[in-house]
């Protein structure tokens, strides 16, 4: 088992329903990979989760930490993104 606090995961609140936390360390075209307690996963967005996005800043990026529900035999699927500490972003001209 892998664990989080290594990626910088500090939550202390056990997520619910099944879902665990992850950290986005690729994004290619539609597709996340997520490291997870179980190591990398790729994983995809909720369908719901992108059509209530109002801004391109609502969906997960790298270094962002997600909820997802985990699917060893396949893609997972990303539910929620996790509050940010801290953000980079560049200047719109």
């Amino acid at each position: 088992m892998i664990d989080l606090k290594q990626y910088g995961y500090t939550e202390t609140e056990t997520p619910h329903d099944g879902l665990i936390p992850g950290r986005v360390i690729e994004f290619r075209r539609n597709q996340y990979t997520v490291i997870t307690e179980h190591g990398e996963t790729d994983a995809v967005l909720k369908g719901a989760f992108v059509y209530d996005a109002e801004v391109r800043a609502d969906l997960p990026c790298v270094g962002d930490f997600v909820l997802l529900q985990y699917n060893d035999s396949g893609a997972s699927r990303i539910v929620s993104l996790l509050p940010r500490r801290t953000k980079f972003s560049r200047a719109d001209f």
